[in-house]
């Protein structure tokens, strides 16, 4: 990793963003037994479901540790935060990457520090599977925006045990311009237990397999889990 300098960086760059895959449930607790805070949203389904929550979900000083450390590796330095403010306005939940960001919003000359905008991100995991194209030769941008514009109507049926979501019966019913046939691989718990809200980001990620007419495809919820500010000391 080439270590931003003071001289050479400038307003408007962005530093290295930090990513964390696959939040699980065992970290949370473990954090909670660590920090003390057994709050049943973070440590038990059950109890979280009982606060209208649709499972559990990280405690915020957890995920915003993750920021935290997005800072100290740019700047190579564990003590180069000399002041941070961070806003929670999104949870994390299992199973979710966790994405940190941050841009230079000002130089400060005298002292080698930078203000720096702070975004993180979390994606659910949503739906993954493969597409069958009525035209292979359809581009990735149009492909992505029928997925976006796809009708998906879907029951389910499924009891939870041992962490998992286990006989799940499924009726599904999917239609996007441009795909001929849908073949769900996996319904992920984000999607059973109706995380994403209609009016919420939705993405597209796509690789091509085989023959260019069958894809692969996986959706994901995207929710911005932190905004703030912080001043960084650069060498």
């Amino acid at each position: 990793m080439v270590l931003p300098k003071f001289n050479e960086i400038k307003v408007g760059d962005e530093i290295t963003p930090l990513v964390k895959e696959s939040l699980n449930r065992k970290m949370i607790r473990e954090y909670g037994y660590a920090s003390g805070d057994r709050n049943p949203i973070h440590m038990d389904d059950w109890a979280a479901w009982r606060t209208g929550l649709n499972g559990v979900i990280a405690h915020g000083l957890f995920f915003a540790a993750y920021m935290q450390q997005a800072l100290t590796d740019w700047a190579n330095s564990s003590e180069a935060i000399e002041k941070i403010e961070i806003k929670f306005i999104g949870s994390c939940r299992p199973k979710d990457t966790i994405v940190s960001r941050a841009k230079i919003i000002e130089k400060n000359e005298t002292d080698k520090t930078v203000n720096l905008e702070l975004k993180q991100y979390t994606y659910t995991p949503l739906i993954f599977g493969q597409l069958l194209l009525k035209d292979e030769k359809i581009d990735e941008d149009s492909l992505k925006k029928n997925l976006l514009n796809a009708k998906l109507n879907f029951k389910l049926n499924y009891k939870f045990e041992d962490e998992k979501i286990k006989d799940i019966k499924k009726i599904i019913d999917f239609e996007a311009e441009g795909v001929e046939k849908v073949n769900f691989l996996s319904i992920e718990e984000g999607a059973v237990k109706i995380w994403a809200n209609p009016n919420e980001k939705i993405v597209v990620e796509l690789k091509k397999e085989n023959s260019n007419k069958i894809i692969e495809f996986e959706m994901k919820r995207e929710r911005q889990s932190i905004a703030g500010t912080a001043v960084v000391k650069l060498t």
